[in-house]
């Protein structure tokens, strides 16, 4: 009963502060394949219904357009490599992983950005730099805001890199031009209707010019290179 009336109280206050905010959907560690992982799931659980309605406030994402079901699974792999995944309205993650970095609750939040983002094929070209970016962005300035990395080696760099390179480069272009325009660029991913030149639109110089500059500035470190420590005691 006091859970089902905390969880009625969550759900008006996002309503009222985040309007284009859908019912907030559930979110589900299914352990079955590795049983000795639940309490990390648990911790998982726990970190996605806090984290979601962030990030889409965040990335000020209109939610109601094809929402997430009720219930999210995040499926832990026994068998699978790599670290994790999104596909189909879940979230894939690698057991193998987690047993060998416990502290990366991170990566939990880079592949939660994706389930706030959930795109329409890009009709305007390829963008899966800007998408990873996007969620390491979130990861590492919003979510390990303290954490100290290294710093990126323009002499192989690109703002195509994706991940922790492109997150730099959106969040410098942000402090030093427009502030809210990764939310932008989330609003134009969401219609299909990315293309390169919104960077004029939005900051008067086109992307090579701003990564020039970007480079040219000594950079500030990329995001997401250590993990943050949390608990995974439920």
């Amino acid at each position: 009963m006091i859970l089902t009336l905390r969880a009625g109280i969550v759900f008006l206050l996002l309503l009222c502060f985040h309007p284009c905010m859908a019912n907030p959907p559930r979110f589900e560690a299914d352990t079955r394949q590795v049983p000795e992982l639940q309490p990390w799931g648990k911790v998982a659980e726990a970190l996605c219904e806090v984290w979601y309605p962030k990030i889409v406030g965040i990335l000020k994402s209109n939610d109601r357009e094809r929402p997430l079901p009720p219930v999210v699974p995040i499926i832990f792999e026994k068998d699978m490599d790599g670290v994790a995944y999104v596909a189909e309205d879940k979230m894939h993650i690698a057991a193998k992983w987690v047993t060998s970095h416990p502290g990366d609750f991170g990566m939990v939040i880079h592949e939660l950005t994706h389930l706030v983002q959930r795109y329409p094929e890009n009709k305007a070209g390829d963008a899966g730099w800007l998408v990873e970016g996007i969620a390491d962005y979130v990861r590492g300035y919003h979510f390990e805001p303290n954490v100290t990395n290294p710093r990126i080696n323009f002499k192989t760099a690109k703002y195509t890199d994706a991940y922790k390179t492109t997150a730099a480069f959106l969040r410098w272009t942000e402090k030093r031009y427009t502030p809210d325009l990764v939310a932008r660029f989330q609003t134009e991913l969401r219609a299909g209707k990315y293309r390169d030149y919104l960077f004029v639109k939005y900051t008067g110089k086109d992307v090579d010019t701003l990564w020039r500059e970007f480079a040219a500035s000594g950079a500030e470190p990329a995001s997401g290179a250590e993990v943050k420590k949390v608990s995974v005691r439920p």
